[in-house]
Parts: C-alpha cells; structure tokens; sequence
C-alpha cells in the first residue's frame, strides 16, 4: 500500500496485515486438519471464545456446523455442560489466560471420549513474550503442567511462522532477537505476525481417572 496515495493510514496497513495473518492461519490449520477428513473426527464441533474471522472462514471451508461457546471469564466460569463435542477448536485463546489449567480441565470434561482437541498459540521466552500474553508456553511445559496432570494426550505437534518478511529485522529490538532465537531465521513481525504452535489433543481413555 502507498503511503502517498489518500486514504492510507497506519490502521489500514494494520488491518491488511491482520488479514494476511488469519488467512495463514486457516491454510496452516486446514492442512493439518485435512479438509476432506474433518468428518472422521466426529460430527459435533464447539469453538471456544467469541466469534472470529478465522473460525468463520473455517466453518465456510469445512462446511461445517459449530457451536460458539464464551463465558465471561474463561479463567474461573465453568463450561456448559449439556453436550459433549467430538472436536473442539481452542485457537490463540490459552496465552490470554492466568489460569489456563481450569480452562483445560473444562474442555476435557465437554470432550467426547474420542474427541479432539484442536488448540493453537504462540511460545516464546518470557523476555520475547507479547505484553498482552500472560504466558507463552513451551510444548514440554504445555505438557508438563497442563496435559499430563488433565490425562491429556499430544497426538501431533507442529511449529511454524506465519509469514516471512525481512523487514521484519528493521521495526526494534524485540523482532530482531526473535529472528535471531528462530533456527531456521525466520524473522517475525512483533505483535503482528508471530511464531505458532498446532497442537491436536486427545483423552487417555486408559487412564482410571
């Protein structure tokens, strides 16, 4: 976009990157999902937060019905119990969360015992987290203190980058560390573009709990 050019301001640039953004998220989740495989997981599907662009455009691509589930703080307010799901999309909701235990522990209990859990977010180190994340975890911490204590099985795990952009190197301090930290150096736009964590979960029916 010219900035020369009317009606350029720094909300729109903003606002076409945020579209870019969701569009590659919904391309990496198709892919791990598989779009012509979504019915073998099950028949009922639940959404958790409020509406957003990504999981509309999923429902449109899927072709599939899903239940929006919210609740006013998902830290300590249980879950409806009256259904239980047999895919239920978690995405970009934990990191938001100071007690992202509870809210684990309350999409188990709405999980069908062949159900799955399809949960995305960010991981970073604490000094590189985003600001308005409360907690970025790791996939052994993710597993170590949310999985394992719930019974939770880690099926697939999966970690990539929205995007590639050099420029990226030339807005500050904390995108040029993080391009520095990613292996494979692919910088990421802070706050705007960010490196992703697939997860897909699972109930240990073995478990005696």
């Amino acid at each position: 976009m010219d900035k020369h050019k009317p009606g350029y301001n720094e909300d729109s640039l903003l606002q076409m990157v945020t579209d870019k953004v969701m569009t590659k998220v919904v391309e990496k989740l198709l892919s791990h999902i598989g779009k012509d495989k979504i019915q073998e997981y099950g028949l009922s599907f639940a959404d958790i937060g409020t509406p957003n662009p990504k999981m509309e455009k999923l429902k449109e691509l899927l072709r599939i019905a899903v239940d929006q589930i919210a609740v006013p703080d998902f830290n300590f307010d249980p879950l409806p119990k009256h259904k239980k799901y047999d895919v239920i999309f978690c995405l970009e909701v934990l990191e938001h969360l100071q007690n992202p235990l509870f809210l684990m522990r309350e999409l188990k209990s709405i999980l069908s015992d062949i159900g799955t859990i399809f949960l995305t977010m960010p991981s970073n180190p604490y000094f590189l987290k985003y600001d308005y994340h409360f907690n970025e975890m790791r996939k052994k911490d993710f597993i170590k203190w949310i999985l394992d204590p719930l019974d939770l099985v880690l099926v697939r795990h999966r970690r990539y980058n929205f995007m590639r952009d050099w420029r990226a190197l030339f807005v500050g301090i904390r995108p040029l560390l993080r391009s520095i930290r990613d292996r494979d150096f692919r910088p990421t736009f802070w706050a705007l573009i960010q490196v992703n964590n697939f997860y897909e979960i699972t109930k240990d029916n073995n478990s005696a709990i």
